[in-house]
């Protein structure tokens, strides 16, 4: 059995935690971290053996056994991906089980209420109401070459799946 977390393009993501449940979803067996590229792993899969003494797994997981796998904790700046992947427990590593996420994204604009118009220089915080009030960025809101003022993009890695943010107005 091999596991591994990848992105859209299918290059692989560290930090996601995957669970293996029994047939019934109701007792978690195994549980691992997603691992990166590495050399002699380009593609990041966590390889699980059937036969005994190999990996804990053995003591786990039954060849022939139905199991599901499902993300537990989404690595930063990704979606938590909320499927539950069937799977049948085979000798020999035959099945390869891949969870893909869509990245997070936030674009976030100061508009006239009345208007809607996009308007320049309001300063703008972040917080990550979930983390303690931790401040994720602050920016002025900008004017491109055009004159038009710009929307902002959170950068994906500040985000994390699940937590609550705050956006205040500072000026």
């Amino acid at each position: 059995l091999r596991l591994r977390k990848a992105d859209p393009a299918g290059q692989p993501l560290a930090g996601a935690t995957l669970a293996i449940w029994n047939q019934s979803k109701t007792q978690k067996l195994w549980e691992g971290v997603s691992i990166a590229a590495a050399p002699g792993n380009a593609e990041g899969w966590i390889t699980l053996q059937a036969a005994a003494g190999q990996t804990d797994a053995a003591a786990y997981l039954v060849m022939g056994g139905q199991y599901y796998l499902h993300e537990t904790a989404a690595p930063d700046g990704y979606r938590l991906n909320p499927d539950w992947i069937a799977f049948t427990f085979t000798q020999g590593g035959a099945t390869s089980l891949t969870v893909t996420d869509a990245p997070l994204s936030l674009t976030m604009s100061k508009v006239d209420l009345v208007g809607g118009a996009e308007i320049p220089g309001a300063i703008l915080t972040l917080t990550d109401d979930t983390d303690a009030g931790r401040v994720v960025e602050t920016w002025t809101t900008a004017v491109d070459g055009s004159g038009a003022v710009q929307p902002h993009t959170v950068d994906r890695a500040l985000l994390k799946a699940g937590h609550t943010y705050a956006l205040t107005e500072v000026t």
